[in-house]
Order: structure tokens, then sequence, then C-alpha cells
């Protein structure tokens, strides 16, 4: 999504970020949230933020991937 190729079609990469499953660690520190479901669960979950990420993972990071 950085090249103009990505932001002019970013579907494919979409696409690919949610085979990787609900949630993907990225960095140490960041994980990538895919679908609905698991990114509601996420947002509303008090375990989620800055504080929770430095502290290791949490449930969210291995709950099986939702279905579609």
């Amino acid at each position: 999504m950085n090249t103009p190729a990505g932001r002019a079609d970013p579907y494919p990469l979409y696409a690919r970020a949610h085979g990787l499953g609900a949630a993907t660690p990225v960095t140490d520190s960041m994980v990538l949230v895919t679908g609905h479901s698991a990114v509601n669960r996420v947002l509303r979950s008090p375990d989620f933020g800055s504080s929770a990420t430095r502290s290791g993972p949490r449930s969210w990071a291995s709950s099986p991937k939702p279905t579609r």
C-alpha cells in the first residue's frame, strides 16, 4: 500500500492478509488483525492497547480464525 500500484488496487494485499489468519504478528509490538469479527473483538477488549502489546501476546492473538 506504500506504492502507487498498491494504493490503486489494494484488494490483492487485503486477500493475502486475510489468508494469514485473524491475528498475525508483524513486529514484536504490532499485530495485523483482519476480518470484522476479529477486529471487533480486539477493539472491545480491555486487554488490547499499547501496554498490552508490551506484556506479551493476548488470548485474541491465538484465537481460531473466524468464519466469514
